[in-house]
């Protein structure tokens, strides 16, 4: 790097510690005056910068706690008086559309997404997604001493356990998975080929 773009970092990374520094001396009961200086310009309107922090907080914890649908509704709100403080409405116009826009999503938007959502059924996932896909026997299945493979249709092995002693060569359903076995049955219609 040149020594010119060298020389320039250090000095801001200098004037950002003296900044921070400077900022850390100040006694603690300046704190709030200096909060207050950030969110109101002038004292009379909050800036759509802040109401743009505020709405994307609210979305990230809506995020954090799905299903509810009830910090999303305020993150509305916070949108919209965003937008109303970035053409330089007064403050009690940004609040009074923060307020309105937030009571309209929580009484009217929430209860519609809520009953949307729970039209939408559920999906197994992961291990959960093995139940009643059918599997192949490797090894004979024997319940008394637990001893059974199975393979399933993407190519993996598994341990098998089942009420019934199972052929092996025979299809098999699994119901459930316990640990690292999968508890199968056989396949209705699928007869046992002996060995």
């Amino acid at each position: 790097m040149p020594r010119q773009v060298l020389r320039a970092q250090s000095a801001i990374k200098k004037m950002a510690r003296e900044q921070l520094a400077s900022f850390l001396t100040l006694p603690p009961t300046t704190y709030p005056l200096i909060i207050r200086a950030t969110l109101y310009q002038g004292g009379t309107k909050m800036p759509a910068l802040t109401w743009l922090i505020i709405a994307i907080v609210l979305f990230a914890v809506e995020m954090l706690t799905p299903g509810i649908f009830f910090f999303a509704c305020f993150g509305a709100g916070a949108l919209v008086a965003s937008l109303l403080a970035f053409f330089d409405v007064p403050a009690w116009a940004s609040w009074s559309a923060f307020f309105a826009v937030s009571l309209l999503f929580v009484l009217l938007v929430a209860p519609m997404v809520r009953r949307w959502a729970k039209k939408i059924p559920s999906t197994p996932v992961g291990l959960d997604s093995l139940a009643g896909q059918e599997a192949h026997v490797l090894d004979p299945i024997d319940p008394a001493t637990g001893k059974g493979q199975v393979r399933l249709a993407n190519g993996s092995i598994w341990l098998a356990a089942s009420e019934s002693p199972v052929e092996a060569g025979a299809t098999v359903e699994i119901l459930s998975i316990t640990g690292t076995r999968l508890k199968v049955k056989l396949k209705q219609g699928a007869a046992q080929t002996t060995s």
